[in-house]
């Protein structure tokens, strides 16, 4: 006797409403704007008060962000 399978039409990724997306891309939307914040400051602190030059600490946020698009997904 063979068993049939009864497919039943799941959508695993379902359309979020209005209010979700407007939820999430809040919550992004404040992780962005924290992380820019903080990374401005510490250019800032780097240049000024560190006495790096502006090169110099932008090969340090290249590299960091290099590393990061590595390590994340592992």
């Amino acid at each position: 006797m063979e068993l049939q399978k009864t497919s039943v039409n799941m959508d695993e990724f379902a359309k979020l409403s209005w209010k979700e997306r407007i939820c999430y891309g809040s919550g992004d939307l404040a992780q962005n704007l924290i992380f820019g914040t903080i990374g401005s400051m510490l250019l800032f602190y780097m240049t000024t008060v560190f006495g790096l030059s502006a090169a110099v600490g932008a090969t340090i946020f290249l590299v960091v962000r290099c590393i990061n698009v590595v390590w994340d997904p592992w």
